[in-house]
């Protein structure tokens, strides 16, 4: 879980957040995540810019995208 903010400090609101591995394979297109593995976990951000993921013994990181 956390809290997704933009580069101005702003809540991103409807972001996009991904847990990433290193067998999964995702890339980025138009301000949206496409992923090419079915066990992927993707969830968006509410109105206070925040997420919840379940943990992932093989996540390598935290990929979140957002349109501005």
């Amino acid at each position: 879980s956390g809290i997704v903010l933009q580069p101005d400090g702003k809540l991103a609101v409807g972001a996009s957040v991904k847990v990433t591995t290193k067998a999964g394979h995702t890339s980025i297109r138009n301000a949206s995540i496409d992923v090419y593995d079915s066990h992927a976990s993707i969830t968006t951000t509410d109105a206070e810019g925040r997420f919840k993921l379940k943990a992932q013994p093989d996540a390598t990181g935290l990929l979140a995208v957002h349109d501005e």
